[in-house]
């Protein structure tokens, strides 16, 4: 399937993966922060590189599944992870802008982890039930 989708797609994979490592490990960062009540949340770059890194992110994720459209088709573990980006970035918003406090921020937090890593599977299995065909 490889063989058929553009030449863009294997240099835009990379970059979506990366901005999805710069993402988690940022995200976390910003979490523990949040806990300990840190003065280096309000920083300027704080507050912007995260849109910059999430909305590189998600135009990457859809110039990938245009890849596939070219291709010749658009797998549904595609459409599954775009869903699921869209929770991640929704629940890192709940975590560390909307969450009343420790309890809910850890929920939240809980719920961006467990997308993120259900985002992983799908994309290292390329099955959106991933986690079903792992019983």
């Amino acid at each position: 399937m490889l063989e058929s989708l553009p030449s863009f797609y294997m240099p835009l994979k990379h970059i979506h993966m990366t901005c999805a490592l710069i993402s988690i490990i940022f995200f976390s960062v910003r979490v523990i922060w949040a806990f300990k009540g840190s003065e280096l949340l309000q920083k300027k770059w704080v507050k912007i590189s995260p849109h910059v890194v999430d909305t590189l992110l998600l135009l990457s994720a859809i110039g990938l599944a245009f890849a596939w459209v070219q291709g010749g088709t658009l797998p549904a573990w595609i459409s599954a992870k775009l869903i699921g980006l869209v929770a991640y970035i929704f629940f890192g918003l709940m975590t560390l802008k909307k969450a009343k406090n420790a309890q809910q921020r850890f929920a939240y937090f809980a719920l961006a982890l467990l997308t993120f890593i259900y985002i992983v599977g799908a994309a290292f299995s390329k099955n959106a039930l991933f986690y079903a065909a792992m019983s």
